[in-house]
């Protein structure tokens, strides 16, 4: 009802002229800094999560702080004078200067975000920029703009190896950097990228959905736009539902404009998602907006139909929170979080931002990169950094077991078990650089010596499920955390082998993993043949050989299984997987159909990296019936880190809800932006004031 009249009170003022503008995840896209010097600085984005080579904005609506890591430049600005679009920078951080004084990058990232102001924070090739423009006591005004035209290179439309050799070994033959478009002549339904980029759907030169992977390609008269590193920021910052694309593979230049068109075509979109749904009032009055941004638009009145539509938006999204079906507070309602905090102070205030989101359970990872977050036994016993450098002298892990209980929030450990490492970080990382005979090998790296990364997975390093000594090293590190801390769950992560491209793929073999000494040896004895002389066309002994590696990940869900219940019976245990059953078990050896059926955990996190309602639902549904009850399901949402609108992401988990699913986690923390906050907490509390 409060929707219906606030819409009502906006058609009123606007009729009358009054100039009124509401805060929006939709307007004013287009932002700059106007110096002093009369030069200007373009802002990558506004209250957004920071991204590789951007200049984002942070205001007060994204939360208390930026969230950012230590390795930019941020300038904290206050208000100066009466001119409200005039600031004044108060202090600037730099990750080069923190590196020199003593406390080092603790002085850098996550700044304050003052009431009055703002803070500007850059990476990459941007944050000189930032420092060579911007010092303390300067001043700029700031400007923002709903409609804008602007322009990315395209790198390839239908990449192949032969015309985008860059790509060669990626996903979709995307490379770093790149934005590619993809049509119904690239030879796959899908664009079959991993999550790491950003997608949005073109039909009719318009941008009418939005995804983080493996998009669907239109068969007629649309394509699939897709980009990686600062194609991706650009994607996220200038190709908004609604906006109209150009382009021109001559120029190889992508064009994208910001109308009014576009924020009336946002409008309807979430109108006719949401229209069923909605009061009945509410209805009426969205009827009566539309007709008047018509009306207004015919007369020339852009700035005030624009005005009226994104007002209108606003409170059909203030609607969508209020009314958004959500999980009840006896079930998991979690998000996965990497820690970034180093005290029980930060670790409250993290806390108790996810608890005002509504949010019961932290999925924290406790094991990742080949380090742990608290100091290990077990790593001191083979010889290894007892944790993580960064949380020296902190057992981080205990501090969040303290901070949750204080708050009556549940913590379930996330812990990577075959992955260990990043070419990105220190490779091969601290457990290979020891014990380079634990690798698991490629079967493009055959000849090669020492671990090699994967090329599909962004670099990461794996451990061999066969090898019986790098399963036992797992088995103590596991018994160890739920022996010594009192954990509420504990969830098995890259619980699998490394990803291989599809059995369609000609590159199918080279991708496949598992080829180790010990694996090869193993399967020798078993069926006779080395399964590095196996090919695909050996139908009964290349299914041996998927068999063969299934077993291995089954055996060790087994084993980890009995001993966590063995050593804490109240724990409870869930696997994080790929939903799709045949590509989770032909290219990754995950079958999470045998861990249902015997028991081996308690819940399953069906990983949807796309951010369509109805794949998250699909999914949802999928591992439920599979399931028949003998397991729950917790599905994993990853709208925050597609950057979705946190409208968006509340539709998808009412599709999760919708779908069967007993419980969400979100993906990730990082990417909970203050407004979905804000949403997911409205949400919430209005579900428990209706009870």
């Amino acid at each position: 009802m409060m929707a219906a009249k606030t819409l009502t009170r906006l058609i009123c003022l606007l009729a009358l002229g009054v100039n009124l503008t509401l805060n929006t995840a939709t307007a004013q896209v287009g932002v700059s800094l106007e110096l002093t010097n009369g030069q200007r600085l373009e802002v990558t984005a506004k209250d957004a999560n920071r991204n590789d080579h951007a200049v984002v904005l942070f205001t007060p609506s994204f939360g208390d702080t930026t969230r950012t890591n230590p390795y930019g430049v941020e300038a904290i600005a206050v208000r100066d004078g009466k001119d409200p679009a005039r600031y004044r920078v108060t202090r600037l951080t730099s990750v080069w200067e923190c590196e020199k004084e003593q406390n080092g990058l603790r002085n850098c990232g996550n700044a304050e975000i003052p009431k009055d102001g703002l803070v500007l924070s850059a990476t990459g090739d941007k944050r000189q920029a930032l420092l060579s423009h911007l010092q303390p006591g300067q001043t700029f005004r700031l400007n923002e703009s709903w409609f804008e035209n602007t322009s990315f290179p395209l790198s390839v439309i239908n990449p192949t190896v032969e015309n985008n050799p860059a790509g060669r070994g990626y996903p979709g033959y995307r490379a770093s950097n790149q934005l590619i478009v993809y049509d119904a002549r690239y030879g796959s339904p899908r664009t079959e990228t991993n999550e790491f980029g950003f997608e949005v759907t073109v039909e009719d030169g318009v941008v009418v959905a939005h995804e983080g992977s493996d998009s669907l390609i239109p068969k007629r008269n649309g394509y699939v736009i897709s980009g990686h590193g600062r194609a991706r920021n650009w994607l996220i910052a200038h190709a908004p539902l609604g906006a109209h694309i150009q382009l021109d593979p001559e120029t190889k230049q992508l064009t994208s404009v910001v109308d009014l068109k576009t924020y009336v075509y946002q409008l309807e979109k979430r109108f006719q998602e949401t229209e069923r749904h909605l009061p009945r009032r509410t209805k009426r009055d969205m009827k009566q907006a539309l007709k008047k941004i018509e009306q207004l638009q015919r007369r020339g009145g852009v700035e005030e139909a624009t005005q009226l539509a994104v007002n209108s938006l606003e409170s059909l999204n203030r609607t969508i929170w209020e009314t958004s079906p959500v999980f009840p507070q006896n079930t998991i309602r979690g998000a996965w979080h990497r820690p970034v905090e180093k005290t029980g102070a930060e670790i409250g205030r993290t806390l108790d931002m996810l608890q005002r989101a509504g949010l019961n359970t932290v999925f924290l990872e406790t094991f990742f990169h080949g380090y742990t977050i608290f100091p290990s036994q077990t790593f001191a016993q083979y010889g290894l950094t007892q944790q993580n450098p960064k949380f020296a002298g902190v057992d981080l892990l205990q501090l969040w077991l303290d901070e949750a209980a204080q708050r009556d929030m549940k913590i379930h450990v996330w812990f990577q078990d075959f992955y260990v490492g990043n070419r990105a970080f220190d490779p091969p990382g601290p457990i290979l650089s020891k014990y380079p005979q634990w690798t698991n090998v490629q079967y493009s790296a055959l000849e090669k010596a020492g671990p090699t990364p994967s090329t599909l997975e962004t670099g990461g390093y794996f451990l061999d499920p066969a090898n019986p000594e790098a399963r036992l090293f797992l088995m103590k590190l596991i018994d160890e955390v739920v022996t010594r801390y009192p954990v509420d769950g504990f969830q098995l992560d890259y619980i699998r082998y490394p990803s291989s491209f599809p059995p369609d793929r000609f590159s199918y073999l080279k991708t496949t993993w598992g080829y180790t000494p010990v694996a090869r040896q193993a399967f020798l004895a078993q069926h006779g043949v080395d399964p590095a002389e196996l090919t695909p066309d050996q139908t009964d002994l290349w299914a041996a050989w998927n068999q063969f590696k299934a077993e291995q990940v089954n055996t060790f869900v087994r084993d980890a299984s009995a001993q966590i219940r063995k050593a804490r019976p109240s724990v409870q245990i869930s696997a994080a997987v790929f939903p799709k059953p045949e590509e989770s078990l032909v290219q990754k050896h995950q079958d999470w159909g045998t861990w249902i059926d015997q028991g081996w955990v308690d819940f399953l996190a069906p990983m949807t990296l796309t951010s369509a309602e109805k794949v998250v639902e699909a999914d949802a549904r999928r591992l439920a019936e599979r399931s028949g009850g003998k397991v729950k399901v917790m599905a994993g949402v990853f709208g925050p880190f597609n950057q979705n609108s946190a409208e968006h992401v509340l539709l998808q988990i009412g599709a999760a809800k919708r779908g069967g699913a007993d419980g969400v986690v979100l993906f990730d923390t990082a990417h909970l932006s203050g407004r979905m906050i804000q949403a997911l907490s409205v949400s919430h509390r209005q579900s428990a004031e209706k009870k």
